[in-house]
């Protein structure tokens, strides 16, 4: 129903991207098809701003578009295709920011998860051998 007529692009494209979170953690190997057709929702929406307003634009107001690092993990290349085929410039820097915070936050998360794996092994009693 997304797809109709009757829904405004932009709403279509905000649809189809909380589908993909939704998506992400229920059949990951989907995620990557809903979120082209977000793709093309915020082609088409951006599309009708032919004078290029940042004020018309996508998710206008807005310095980043929330994105799952997850949707790497999926499928990197397509991900990646899916984002550069963005047609609008400024839309597509969203959605990559959005991606690159996400994944920054992961990668912190990780960081310090290792980090205190390596204090609680430093801070074992070493056995000595034969005892």
């Amino acid at each position: 129903d997304l797809k109709s007529r009757e829904i405004k692009p932009t709403e279509a494209a905000s649809s189809y991207l909380v589908l993909t979170d939704m998506y992400i953690q229920v059949q990951p190997t989907e995620a990557e098809r809903v979120f082209r057709d977000a793709v093309k929702s915020i082609n088409t929406a951006d599309g009708e701003n032919p004078n290029y307003l940042a004020i018309k634009d996508y998710y206008s107001g807005k310095d980043v578009i929330p994105l799952a690092s997850e949707l790497l993990e999926i499928d990197e290349i397509s991900i990646t295709n899916s984002l550069n085929s963005i047609s609008s410039r400024r839309s597509r820097v969203r959605l990559k920011l959005g991606l690159l915070e996400s994944s920054l936050s992961k990668y912190v998360d990780t960081k310090k998860m290792v980090e205190e794996l390596r204090k609680a092994k430093k801070k074992e009693p070493s056995k000595a051998i034969g005892n």
